[in-house]
């Protein structure tokens, strides 16, 4: 299961020009402060919330109505083409620090050229991608590989090329969400994510409830995210009249930047989908759909809150770029984030260790059994999630980006390596054992190191 992967893209203290005290100090008040931070992570977490309870009220009538193997199944499909997340070529990734600095100057030009170059690149990767998925579909056995029912092939055929259409028109609309980052408005963006969750959500019972065809069914159910990004895209576009793309603010020089600089943040985003989005498909390959279902289900609600956590966490990431440029100390920022954003995340690791029972009984409509061990770990998982995404944010904040996708390949191959072994020895749980192990081992002291390393200098 995927989580949520930190973007950016850094310049170095060595390029920043000489200012004046006056332009210093001007810059140093135009800083967002902790209240901004709070408002925005606010509106993201609320925003993710809400698409995670619609997806919460959904989800029993979605495995009564497709069976724990349909359903077991599609989420294998969603999982596996998830694995392709990388083949944006980290374009969408590069351009926020970009835009922040040419919006910290006022530089609409620029910011207009950034933007209309993004969406264009993005644009041509979606196609790219959605071609690449329909030759693989048809070329590949993936379904015996995925332990997929050989007896549901057309139909497993044909919602998998709908997810894959569906994943690929997200590339395309995912520029409207980092411009609103870079602009320190992520509540903007957060606000038309929830309507399309509740549009989703509402379009996918009342498809359940006309005893509607599976295929219809799946594609609703998936369709929110899209629309979010669409209505996000959509006000862009509408109401930012100096970034409104234009064909002639397209320039190569800087698509030429975001593929040079986009190549770390591909290697680190392929990194999180093998760290993370393959444990589903370690579990399918291993033990077969049903154990997906067990799987998924039983991580839906801790994974859930990690989620909306790592979306709250998000709006500290051009703080801490501003601040790095302006060289302001990251200390007490830092602090006040991990008591911030660790605080509910043991919370909601104590609320789902003593609610599983029933949390995994109503999520599963009665029909998944409860792995103990699993529990544990992804209590634990969501505790060490929540300060590692901090430090991450952090690394890429200071200019250590190589080091962070160093990091990030490192722990996927090890993550990798000990879900395929554990998951044979103690079952579903050791996918997720597996991902805390290599985290506590690599990310965590390499992050630290790295950090205090760059505050030496």
């Amino acid at each position: 299961m995927s989580v949520n992967k930190p973007l950016a893209l850094q310049r170095s203290h060595d390029d920043e020009p000489n200012a004046s005290s006056a332009e210093t100090r001007e810059r140093r008040q135009r800083l967002p402060g902790m209240r901004n931070l709070i408002r925005n992570s606010f509106g993201l977490g609320a925003a993710r919330a809400c698409s995670l309870l619609a997806s919460v009220v959904v989800l029993p009538h979605l495995v009564s109505d497709l069976t724990p193997a349909i359903y077991g199944a599609w989420a294998t499909i969603v999982s596996s083409i998830a694995v392709l997340t990388f083949a944006d070529l980290g374009v969408g990734q590069s351009l926020v620090n970009p835009l922040t600095q040419a919006l910290d100057d006022d530089d609409y030009p620029r910011a207009r050229s950034l933007m209309t170059t993004n969406m264009i690149l993005l644009g041509a990767c979606s196609a790219f991608v959605f071609l690449l998925i329909i030759i693989l579909i048809h070329v590949l056995p993936w379904q015996s590989f995925l332990s997929l029912p050989s007896q549901d092939g057309p139909l497993l055929t044909n919602i998998a090329s709908i997810q894959g259409l569906l994943f690929s028109i997200g590339f395309a609309l995912s520029t409207g969400t980092y411009v609103r980052l870079a602009q320190h408005r992520s509540g903007r963006s957060a606000v038309m994510v929830m309507v399309g969750s509740v549009v989703g959500a509402c379009a996918t019972l009342c498809a359940i409830a006309a005893n509607a065809d599976i295929l219809v069914v799946t594609t609703l159910a998936s369709a929110g995210v899209f629309l979010g990004l669409f209505l996000t895209t959509l006000d862009l576009v509408l109401t930012e009249h100096l970034l409104r793309p234009r064909l002639n603010a397209l320039r190569r020089s800087v698509a030429r930047l975001f593929l040079q600089k986009g190549f770390l943040f591909s290697l680190q985003t392929l990194s999180g989908v093998v760290a993370y989005t393959l444990d589903t498909l370690v579990v399918g390959n291993a033990l077969g759909p049903v154990s997906v279902t067990q799987y998924t289900i039983t991580g839906r609600f801790p994974l859930a809150g990690l989620t909306i956590l790592l979306s709250a966490i998000i709006p500290i990431w051009p703080m801490i770029y501003h601040r790095t440029a302006n060289r302001e100390s990251l200390r007490e920022l830092l602090w006040r984030a991990c008591v911030l954003f660790v605080t509910p995340a043991i919370v909601l690791a104590i609320v789902f260790k003593v609610g599983a029972a029933r949390i995994v009984g109503y999520l599963g409509a009665g029909q998944v059994h409860l792995d103990q061990s699993l529990v544990l770990a992804l209590c634990v998982w969501v505790i060490i999630a929540s300060a590692g995404s901090i430090l991450s944010y952090a690394l890429i904040g200071v200019g250590r980006l190589r080091l962070q996708a160093g990091i990030a390949v490192c722990m996927a191959i090890a993550n990798l390596a000990l879900s395929v072994l554990l998951v044979r020895h103690i079952g579903v749980s050791g996918v997720m054992w597996g991902t805390v192990i290599s985290y506590v081992l690599i990310a965590f002291p390499v992050s630290l190191w790295g950090l205090s390393r760059r505050h030496d200098q």
